[in-house]
């Protein structure tokens, strides 16, 4: 996102001295030719890309903001670097802006609490900004939040809120709780005739790992040791996990070891001999 400060400066330079720069100077001027070098909306682009991201699988922004990892529960990814509070307060606002507002305010509301104990760092080629002015933009957020929400719902194929409203006051409305009520009873699987927010909600609860099957689907469920076709099961056995009926599907844990799996890898990878 820097980069285009070091262009500029290096611009006036060359100006400065009538062209009369080192050969790395006149490199680094001419990168763009040769190479993408991220801009504005390459970054913006990646940072509701996140809010988004978190908007469908719920990872915890607490670690996101604090050691930039994406933690669903499930899947664990670290990221090469740490965000400071600018970083997550921008992505935070792009998001909001993007109307991604339910996860938007939570990496807003994450990135005060991290400012609030390290103070608020920005780069060199931004105007500082205090905490007075964070949480302004947190409390902006909020009031559009809930207007939306009251307005709106909680989504729609171009917003989406958190289901209950910041405001006490507006909370009191019973239609809140009412519609995520009404979401959890209309749960149904194998349905064609679903209405497009129920499918929505349904598609979003699975992307957050949940299981929407009933109790007694589940409850048939099970995992066993079988020998199968093969007489060398018959002292190791496989280890057999059912995990759905119909149709069938089962996972065969510690199938190969590690060690096994990547000796497949290298052999394959090797180039054919003709």
């Amino acid at each position: 996102f820097g980069w285009s400060v070091v262009e500029d400066t290096l611009a006036q330079e060359e100006k400065r001295k009538n062209g009369n720069v080192g050969k790395r100077v006149i490199k680094v001027l001419k990168r763009r030719e040769t190479h993408h070098v991220p801009d504005q909306p390459d970054v913006d682009g990646v940072a509701k890309g996140i809010v988004r991201l978190h908007d469908y699988y719920k990872f915890n922004t607490t670690t996101f903001v604090n050691e930039g990892v994406i933690d669903t529960g499930s899947d664990f990814h670290e990221t090469t670097g740490d965000l400071s509070v600018w970083d997550a307060f921008k992505i935070g606002v792009k998001g909001t802006n993007a109307m991604i507002l339910g996860s938007g305010i939570q990496i807003l509301e994450e990135a005060l609490a991290k400012a609030q104990v390290e103070g608020v760092t920005t780069p060199a080629f931004i105007e500082e900004l205090d905490m007075k002015v964070l949480r302004n933009l947190v409390k902006t957020a909020k009031t559009v939040h809930d207007q939306k929400l009251d307005r709106w719902g909680d989504r729609t194929d171009s917003h989406s809120t958190n289901p209950l409203p910041y405001s006490k006051n507006l909370a009191k409305k019973k239609k809140f709780a009412k519609n995520k009520d009404k979401m959890e009873n209309n749960i149904k699987l194998e349905k064609i005739d679903l209405k497009n927010g129920q499918e929505k909600y349904q598609y979003m609860e699975l992307c957050k790992g949940r299981d929407l099957r009933p109790i007694s689907v589940t409850s048939q469920l099970y995992c066993k040791y079988s020998k199968g076709a093969h007489a060398t099961f018959t002292i190791g056995p496989l280890k057999v996990e059912i995990v759905s009926l119909r149709p069938y599907i089962t996972i065969i844990h510690n199938f190969i070891l590690e060690s096994e799996a990547d000796e497949i890898i290298l052999v394959n990878a090797r180039p054919a001999k003709i």
